[in-house]
């Protein structure tokens, strides 16, 4: 990631140098593309967090049963913690399915979204070859170096989305870390 950024950041200095006004106009969508990334990766982030509660629900029964299994094989009490540990399956698979449904419309709506710097220094830097404002080699250095430019782009909202899932895993153990050092 730190060698995408970095390649990012040495080809829009070297684009901004050869061409202000082309570097400019094909890279100022990326404003709009980084706040929307940072939206969509806080909404999956709690998508995340809705899973792993969901996920943590389930780990709690099966620790109770693992536990009461005595009790529970006294009192016959089987078709009660079977109807709990279905319904908390369920809700993990309801909540697994719908943030993985909103993180492909998301992360499908930014991989087009990072297009759009593209589509616009192909349209600019076009309409300046041809009334030779720039020249064909300006232009097509332009284009071999704007994949610098959109494969970061592309990259950047599956980055940001881990990031966030990153997060909500640190948020949930951070519970049990702070538990388990206080026993130390």
């Amino acid at each position: 990631m730190i060698k995408q950024f970095g390649t990012f950041a040495v080809t829009v200095i070297f684009l901004l140098y050869q061409n202000f006004k082309l570097a400019l106009f094909s890279i100022v969508p990326v404003i709009p593309l980084i706040f929307y990334c940072s939206f969509s990766s806080k909404m999956i982030k709690n998508y995340t967090q809705q899973c792993q509660n969901s996920k943590k629900k389930i780990n709690g029964l099966a620790d109770m049963i693992l536990e009461l299994f005595p009790i529970i094989q006294v009192y016959d009490a089987y078709r009660l913690i079977a109807g709990v540990m279905e319904e908390n399956l369920t809700e993990w698979g309801d909540s697994s399915i719908q943030k993985e449904q909103i993180s492909a419309r998301l992360m499908s709506l930014s991989g087009v979204l990072s297009f759009v710097p593209l589509l616009l220094l192909l349209g600019l830097g076009g309409f300046m070859v041809i009334h030779e404002k720039i020249s064909i080699g300006t232009f097509y250095i332009f284009i071999n170096l704007s994949g610098n430019v959109s494969r970061f782009l592309q990259n950047m909202p599956g980055i940001y989305a881990a990031f966030r899932r990153f997060c909500a895993s640190i948020d949930r153990l951070e519970g049990k870390l702070w538990f388990n050092t206080r026993l130390i």
